[in-house]
């Protein structure tokens, strides 16, 4: 065991509904980062994977500052040894 995790995290960002497009370009832009919802209301939701929990507060504090943002909230996050990412799941 090398002892990596993998941390994921869903988040809802509220944005203003005129920053909608420039909010998730910037989301989408951050490594490891996938906006997986938008709606016309300005509500997004996204998914972030990281190597720590410190790296998953790094990106919310990144999309924090991105201009047009009102709110971040995690909504889950769950984090577990990289190997058992690999590990096949039987049927």
């Amino acid at each position: 065991m090398n002892g990596a995790e993998i941390h994921v995290a869903g988040v809802l960002v509220h944005a203003r509904p005129e920053s909608l497009h420039d909010v998730c370009v910037a989301v989408s832009l951050l490594p490891n980062a996938e906006v997986t919802h938008e709606a016309a209301d300005g509500r997004v939701v996204a998914v972030l994977e990281a190597a720590t929990s410190r790296a998953v507060m790094q990106q919310l504090d990144a999309i924090r500052s991105v201009r047009g943002v009102l709110n971040v909230a995690v909504v889950y996050q769950h984090a577990e040894p990289e190997e058992a990412m690999n590990e096949e799941i039987p049927e």
